[in-house]
């Protein structure tokens, strides 16, 4: 975390299709909680885009056929929410819209 409270993305994962082909994706990105986001996260809480900047940029490496376009695109990616740990059993999560930028 930055001292100005912007934290830095730094996510490496793989995704299998449907297909059983392999995206191999990494983003970085930057999340800025205000009082009350930070406070909702931290009890447990869901919080959503209208809570947070919360802003990536994936980068998609594959060898599928399928899916050899992603390798030349330009992608920008905004939470849609996230989940923290909570004592009341939900899965943590992160949902993202992910758009193709167009030139």
């Amino acid at each position: 975390m930055y001292p100005n409270g912007v934290i830095k993305l730094d996510v490496r994962l793989t995704i299998k299709m449907d297909d059983e082909s392999l995206l191999l994706v990494n983003y970085s990105g930057k999340i800025l909680l205000n009082e009350s986001s930070l406070a909702k996260w931290q009890a447990g809480e869901l919080i959503t885009s209208e809570d947070c900047y919360f802003i990536t940029n994936p980068l998609v490496r594959t060898e599928s056929e399928s899916y050899a376009w992603m390798n030349a695109r330009v992608f920008i990616g905004k939470m849609g929410s996230a989940q923290a740990v909570n004592n009341e059993g939900k899965p943590s999560y992160v949902t993202y819209d992910v758009y193709q930028i167009e030139a």
